[in-house]
């Protein structure tokens, strides 16, 4: 067993998953999602919340993996770095050398499309 550090990106990230509301539209040479439409409200099938990043991601397979794993990694204390500590501690990844800042943690929306599985990632770095 080796002790890995892994340094990168800490973040939430939510997936809001539909089967017929996400269809892609190509509208003057660009495919955009056809059905959603600026102000209107747009019922969805499901929402799965995970956490990711590439810190986090890679820490998480080195422990799976039976290593002792560490994350370097800058989050704030809000609910996303909640969500990044809880995983954290599930997946038995070190969080000592977790950098706390008032900047918010890093957050994803991913649009999936369930048939197709075309998405669109909207982000804040934090």
């Amino acid at each position: 067993m080796a002790r890995i550090a892994s340094l990168g990106l800490a973040t939430q990230d939510i997936y809001l998953i539909d089967r017929d509301d996400l269809v892609g539209a190509d509208i003057a040479g660009s495919s955009i999602f056809g059905h959603l439409v600026i102000g209107s409200q747009v019922d969805i099938d499901r929402v799965h919340f995970a956490v990711g990043g590439g810190g986090t991601n890679s820490a998480t397979t080195f422990a799976r993996y039976g290593h002792e794993s560490i994350l370097i990694s800058s989050i704030s204390r809000d609910i996303s770095g909640e969500a990044v500590t809880s995983c954290l501690d599930r997946e038995n990844i070190a969080s000592s050398y977790l950098e706390f800042d008032r900047s918010g943690t890093a957050c994803s929306v991913i649009l999936l499309d369930a048939k197709t599985t075309q998405h669109t990632t909207l982000s804040f770095r934090g």
